[in-house]
């Protein structure tokens, strides 16, 4: 090795790394030993006798004693101590007034949840130019509030019909037995049906239990002649139960439900909404229209363009709240939110629009007490006819 700045570079490339790692930890009294590993490898690269001090191979070669370097990283490691408390302090003095986290942030979103318990995250921060994550970061972690939907009941009591339904169940609890009201409360509580029910239901469940330890046997269940004879009764009847099933063939409905799922691998589902049931004929036409009209398409492009299709629906004099729309934010002490079942509105009206690729061109409602018949539909059609020169020009 010819030059001695090569070698230097090697020394702090590949020995001193190593050699110094966690030094600060470890080398608090040990400074003059690792101060050696670098006087040892200069007296063996200059050819000089051990006995040189290091002191003068240092100056001769401009190096630093190991114990500077060491120092320095002491000092280091504690500036870094000492900065961590301030730190904190400067992330908490950061948390200015424009800030999402700040106190007067939170109570502002407080305050818009409590006048609208069903505004959501995204209206909220909206309304105060903050992040949706640190919207919904406020509305769990600062207020503890969670969206959850309406409990459905019968009917929704005002303050004096709660407190009586409350007076009575207690005097239930307390009795042991109806208390002596008028007749129509109770037959709410308790009637004829509902006594023999209850009867019957206590008649039953011995024999049940009896039946299910007699038929809880590996040849009941498990054999491939019951599995046949189940599945012939579901080909049989598609909308066929489990307990229907488990009655006729005497096993329990456990068993039955094990054969309907895991041996026969059946599930069930749902019957598909569909428009109207078509035949074999009238799918097979449908289909030749669609590749006709994919044929017309492919010659002409621009062709949908120039498409203009209707559709009829009823329209009600108000929808139904789903679910998700009366959902509402509450604080973990709150109860549940109560709303009553509605039903869909009497008042209904039918709807007639035209539209294209472009918007609609053309809509009318049926008036009242009119008739739909040949002559509606003709009427619509001219109606249809100055809605398209007036909106649809180039047509």
């Amino acid at each position: 090795m010819n030059s001695l700045n090569a070698a230097m570079r090697l020394l702090d490339s590949t020995v001193l790394p190593h050699r110094l790692y966690a030094a600060p930890c470890w080398a608090l009294n040990q400074v003059k030993v690792v101060d050696q590993v670098q006087n040892i490898f200069l007296r063996r690269y200059l050819n000089l006798p051990k006995y040189t001090p290091g002191f003068m191979l240092r100056m001769e070669c401009g190096r630093v004693s190991q114990e500077v370097i060491i120092t320095k990283q002491r000092l280091s490691v504690v500036q870094n101590v000492l900065r961590r408390p301030r730190r904190c302090e400067r992330r908490r003095a950061c948390r200015t007034p424009e800030h999402f986290n700040n106190r007067r942030k939170i109570n502002e979103v407080e305050k818009m949840i409590l006048a609208n318990r069903r505004i959501t995250v995204r209206e909220v921060a909206e309304d105060l130019n903050i992040s949706i994550g640190s919207c919904h970061s406020i509305f769990i972690n600062d207020l503890g509030m969670r969206r959850v939907a309406a409990k459905f009941v019968p009917k929704l009591l005002n303050c004096d019909q709660t407190q009586h339904r409350m007076n009575i169940a207690n005097e239930i609890l307390v009795r042991g037995c109806i208390p002596n009201v008028d007749c129509g409360i109770r037959r709410s509580y308790l009637g004829p049906k509902q006594r023999l029910s209850v009867v019957q239901n206590v008649l039953r469940r011995p024999r049940r239990c009896e039946r299910r330890r007699a038929c809880r046997t590996p040849e009941h269940f498990n054999n491939r002649r019951k599995i046949n004879e189940v599945e012939k009764m579901i080909l049989a009847n598609r909308r066929i139960t489990v307990r229907e099933v488990a009655e006729d063939l005497n096993i329990s409905i456990g068993s039955c439900h094990s054969i309907f799922i895991n041996d026969l691998g059946m599930r069930r589902v749902a019957a598909k909404f569909v428009p109207k049931l078509l035949n074999c004929d009238q799918t097979q036409h449908r289909m030749n229209i669609a590749n006709e009209i994919l044929d017309s398409v492919r010659d002409d492009p621009n062709l949908l363009q120039r498409v203009i299709t209707g559709e009829e629906a009823w329209v009600y004099g108000y929808d139904v709240e789903t679910k998700a729309q009366s959902s509402q934010w509450k604080l973990p002490h709150e109860p549940r939110p109560k709303k009553a079942r509605q039903v869909r509105s009497n008042v209904k009206v039918l709807l007639t629009v035209f539209f294209d690729c472009r918007g609609v061109v053309h809509h009318e409602f049926l008036p009242q007490g009119r008739t739909v018949n040949k002559k509606y539909y003709l009427q619509v059609m001219c109606n249809l006819r100055v809605a398209i020169r007036q909106k649809r020009p180039d047509l």
